[in-house]
């Protein structure tokens, strides 16, 4: 912790915490894991969140770790001790993404593999059980279908294209916006995840100890570790390390 008094450490789910997995509903935090969590979270002077393009209830009940602070939908909600948020314009921008999921139904009806994950706050386009040929009628089918739309926009994730409320409001947002709501902004922060929305985040947090999960090529992040159980090591680490 070098000479930090506090350490906020902020970690993504899906690909971070979680192995990476076909379908969302199958994904699972291993046990050791959500040890390792629950651990650091009592050391004194360590908060620990999780900020994931879920929605705030999915990556609450996946976790399943008390007292941690959860933000879903890539920050647009938060919820954890004393801390409850929901960006107002993206609650705004409800009704647009419900039309959208509608059209968007619509269109990719006829290739298979593809499914939509309506979260409340944004909505995915799944593709990753497509076949690879499928895939310019499906960019083709969301490009049609959000032309025209100012109030949503659309983002690449890992085998997956996601529909947000266009507000600017990400994960390093959100991780400012919990820093200062907690006054902990003398905290040194560690932030890990392995996505696009995630580089993001790297890229605005300079001052942050950031960890790429994955492969190190093309990242803003400081360092890199190969995967999920390398994670799991890195917090049982920051446990010792703290105490």
């Amino acid at each position: 912790m070098g000479r930090a008094a506090r350490l906020l450490v902020f970690l993504d789910f899906d690909g971070t915490l979680a192995p990476l997995v076909d379908h969302p509903s199958q994904a699972a935090i291993p046990i050791a894991t959500r040890d390792a969590l629950a651990a650091l979270s009592q050391v004194p002077g360590v908060l620990v969140a999780v900020i994931s393009g879920r929605a705030l209830d999915d990556v609450e009940a996946r976790v399943g770790v008390a007292g941690l602070i959860y933000a879903g939908n890539h920050g647009l909600e938060i919820h954890g001790p004393s801390l409850r948020f929901t960006e107002p314009r993206a609650i705004a921008a409800r009704p647009v993404l419900r039309q959208l999921r509608e059209a968007l139904a619509e269109k990719i009806r006829s290739i298979p593999g593809t499914w939509l994950e309506d979260k409340g706050l944004t909505l995915s386009l799944h593709f990753r059980r497509a076949e690879r040929a499928a895939l310019p009628a499906l960019y083709a089918a969301a490009r049609e279908t959000i032309s025209g739309i100012n109030d949503v926009r659309c983002r690449a994730g890992k085998e997956v294209l996601e529909f947000r409320p266009n507000v600017n409001w990400h994960k390093e947002a959100a991780i400012r916006w919990i820093t200062r709501a907690l006054n902990w902004t003398d905290a040194l922060i560690v932030f890990a995840g392995d996505d696009a929305a995630d580089e993001e985040a790297f890229a605005l947090l300079p001052e942050a100890i950031t960890i790429k999960v994955g492969g190190p090529a093309g990242t803003w992040a400081r360092y890199c570790v190969p995967g999920t159980e390398e994670v799991r090591g890195l917090l049982v680490w920051l446990r010792d390390a703290a105490q």
